[in-house]
């Protein structure tokens, strides 16, 4: 599986509040069709993505002892002290049908100009008929909450298997990574074999070391690629396997890593949508 952590890295550049960036959780309400009857409990967490605001939504009503709302995945954009999210998926409803969640199309909030500490924020709740409801909700936290982060995580998740049964070909930097293993290391030489499964002659891989890459574009075709990495000095160093091939959607490799006298082996599939990725985690002394 995605490690949440470093799968979210790729879609969002924060979880804390910088100065005019309203990145965190915000708490508020909203009156339904401006009917006090109908009162509905908001939670926005906002986060980044450089140029696109993303974030998680839920909202909660109580009528008669009974809880019921929906959770979404927002994006947008910020403009100057605007902000406009629009629904992106909606991820639950709660009593409420899916279908009934999709009525709501998106908010709109503004924040003061030239108050960098400010605290709340004023806006639009729009739904699917034109109909706007105002509602203001306070900072109540600078960092996400784990469902939050899950829901985000899910929703990506489904987005790129669906692009992968699909055999949609993503360009290499823009493919999330797919966790195969932690293996504990020292600072000794470790070796790394990798050995294509299948022999085919579409089977060509690059690979990535915290980032930086170690080789040029290889074909494993023929035989199999070895690596030697020396002297690893970061707490966690991330070995990633990249396909380059143009025809197959995923290519099945072997990869045996050693170190003085331990042997490890892994199965993995790098392909269109997925990078494979391999923690090495160095031993503290």
């Amino acid at each position: 599986m995605l490690p949440r952590t470093f799968f979210c890295l790729l879609f969002c550049s924060a979880f804390v509040a910088f100065a005019q960036n309203p990145v965190g959780v915000w708490e508020g309400s909203y009156f339904l069709q401006n009917s006090k009857k109908y009162k509905m409990n908001v939670r926005l967490e906002i986060f980044d993505s450089g140029p696109i605001m993303q974030g998680v939504v839920s909202t909660r009503g109580y009528s008669k002892g009974m809880v019921y709302g929906c959770d979404y995945v927002v994006y947008g954009t910020k403009d100057g002290n605007r902000i406009r999210m629009s629904n992106l998926n909606v991820r639950r409803g709660v009593v409420v049908s899916k279908e009934d969640c999709e009525f709501f199309q998106g908010f709109e909030v503004v924040f003061p100009k030239n108050d960098t500490s400010f605290t709340l924020l004023k806006g639009k709740w729009f739904w699917g008929n034109g109909w706007a409801d105002n509602f203001t909700v306070k900072k109540t936290d600078s960092i996400l909450s784990q469902s939050a982060i899950d829901d985000f995580f899910n929703y990506h998740m489904e987005r790129y298997t669906l692009f992968e049964g699909n055999g949609v070909m993503l360009a290499t930097n823009k493919r999330p990574l797919k966790n195969e293993g932690a293996l504990q290391v020292d600072s000794s030489e470790v070796i790394i074999d990798i050995n294509s499964i299948e022999k085919s002659e579409q089977d060509s891989i690059s690979v990535l070391l915290n980032n930086e890459p170690i080789t040029e574009i290889v074909s494993l075709y023929k035989k199999p690629l070895r690596i030697r990495l020396q002297q690893l000095n970061q707490e966690v160093s991330f070995f990633v396997i990249i396909s380059e091939s143009k025809n197959r959607k995923k290519i099945p490799l072997q990869l045996t890593i050693r170190q003085n006298d331990i042997v490890k082996e892994y199965t993995v599939e790098p392909g269109f949508v997925f990078n494979t990725m391999l923690l090495l985690k160095l031993k503290q002394k």
